[in-house]
């Protein structure tokens, strides 16, 4: 009896080594990550578009904080389109709906490895969905599973389903973010989001938490005037404060001493429109730079960033009643201002769009007009005009569509040309894939959040 009592103990005690180093491998690997079996989790949900640059960027930025925090974030990832006549559509098109299929199905059957996956891919985003063959097996998942669900009517349901959160959540740009049910629209560097993120944490927070260093300081000198009705430079700064936490901006006006100086000086270096950001050179050390980089000029002392900026302080301005540029003729009258908006002559009658064929506004404001000319019994001389670059860096003479190749004026033209409709010229655009074109954009009264096409938003 003593002898089975002591069998019976030795394999108690068996159970209950074998379970401690269970748990002390599972707290090791949570330790790992930053965080021992969570007294709190902060959840932090992201919507995204897997061809968008910019949710490429957040889910890339977020992946390492996924590690470090491990249990203690709750990461959701959705995604974001729409639905016609049965049919799931993406921004970007159907390659983007694969892509999403793809990313949700990855995410359901293979929750360890799914981040992996969608790294890979993210580093050819134009790519997506051909490149998931040789993804998954980067990141070593069970790819006939997951493809099985994205081919099927599975990956139909879960994508569809993600779509249907994004739009109860009102998200429509990518990346919308939301940490600990608030929206978030802070940097989205790793440690922009592990600095964010711990700050939730109301209780203890994760090892991690303790050793995120402090954002740099980043001198931003913000050169504007008053007089500039579109310049909006606190719409700008709040969006560099997204890449650059640590920002420190100053706003100098350009009609005071300090301004018409601080104008001259870098003038002479070609800035010469307004208005200008101007950053001191340690901004070139702070991780945030990569996304601005190749949108910097060189300046004097400064870094400048070219924003696609439109205002000449030293021109006739055609609407303030003031000889701006003394030359004795004011407003409409100074002979700088003939074609501008404000200065041209009602034309009755006539109603000129300006579109981009790939651009889905585009293309419903297109569709609309329809009815609208029937309405007015085809009284009206409607004008299409397409929108795109023309730039030096193009090939001299060949005008650079908004959207790509796939957007050559021939597209639009085929496409208006079906409908009885006419394709008229040319519209300068600012450069694609500037961190801050959704926000000129805005300015110029085109609301660009639905494509979000910013590290910026949007």
């Amino acid at each position: 009896m003593k002898v089975l009592k002591g069998l019976a103990l030795a394999a108690v005690a068996l159970v209950a080594i074998a379970g401690c180093k269970q748990q002390v491998g599972q707290e090791g690997q949570d330790k790992k990550a930053g965080a021992l079996e969570p007294k709190e989790k902060v959840e932090l949900a992201m919507h995204v578009m897997s061809q968008c640059p910019f949710g490429v960027q957040v889910e890339n930025g977020i992946a390492p904080v996924l590690d470090k925090l491990g249990k203690a974030l709750d990461f959701k990832l959705y995604f974001i389109g729409d639905e016609a006549e049965g049919k799931l559509t993406a921004m970007h098109g159907e390659n983007e709906v694969k892509g999403n299929m793809q990313h949700v199905c990855a995410l359901k059957h293979e929750p360890d490895k799914y981040m992996k996956l969608i790294l890979c891919q993210n580093k050819n985003m134009r790519e997506i969905p051909n490149n998931f063959d040789a993804c998954a097996a980067e990141a070593k998942l069970d790819a006939a599973k997951v493809k099985a669900c994205f081919e099927g009517e599975e990956g139909k349901a879960l994508l569809k389903a993600s779509y249907q959160v994004s739009k109860e959540k009102g998200a429509r740009g990518s990346p919308t973010i939301f940490l600990a049910g608030e929206r978030y629209q802070g940097g989205r560097q790793e440690n922009d989001f592990l600095r964010a993120i711990c700050g939730k944490y109301k209780t203890e927070k994760p090892e991690v938490c303790k050793n995120i260093p402090e954002p740099k300081k980043i001198d931003v000198t913000v050169l504007t005037d008053k007089r500039c009705k579109e310049c909006a430079p606190d719409r700008i700064v709040s969006q560099l404060k997204n890449m650059f936490p640590g920002l420190n901006p100053k706003t100098v006006e350009y009609d005071t001493p300090e301004g018409k100086a601080l104008y001259a000086e870098v003038a002479a270096k070609g800035i010469k429109l307004l208005p200008a950001f101007l950053f001191a050179p340690i901004v070139t050390e702070d991780p945030g730079y990569s996304q601005v980089q190749r949108f910097v000029q060189d300046a004097g002392q400064y870094k400048a960033l070219q924003i696609g900026a439109k205002f000449d302080p030293t021109a006739e301005i055609c609407d303030n009643s003031a000889d701006d540029d003394g030359n004795g003729k004011a407003d409409c009258d100074d002979p700088t201002c003939a074609g501008k908006v404000v200065c041209r002559k009602e034309t009755k009658n006539l109603l000129e769009v300006f579109v981009m064929s790939q651009c889905p506004f585009g293309v419903k404001a297109l569709n609309t007009m329809k009815e609208v000319l029937a309405a007015f019994d085809k009284k009206i001389d409607f004008k299409v005009l397409h929108r795109g670059r023309d730039r030096a860096r193009a090939v001299q003479g060949a005008p650079r569509p908004g959207r790509g190749r796939r957007e050559h004026p021939p597209a639009l033209r085929d496409q208006v040309l079906r409908q009885g409709l006419q394709v008229h010229g040319l519209h300068p655009l600012p450069e694609r894939g500037h961190p801050l074109q959704g926000v000129a954009e805005v300015r110029e009264g085109r609301d660009r959040r639905q494509e979000d096409r910013g590290v910026l938003r949007g």
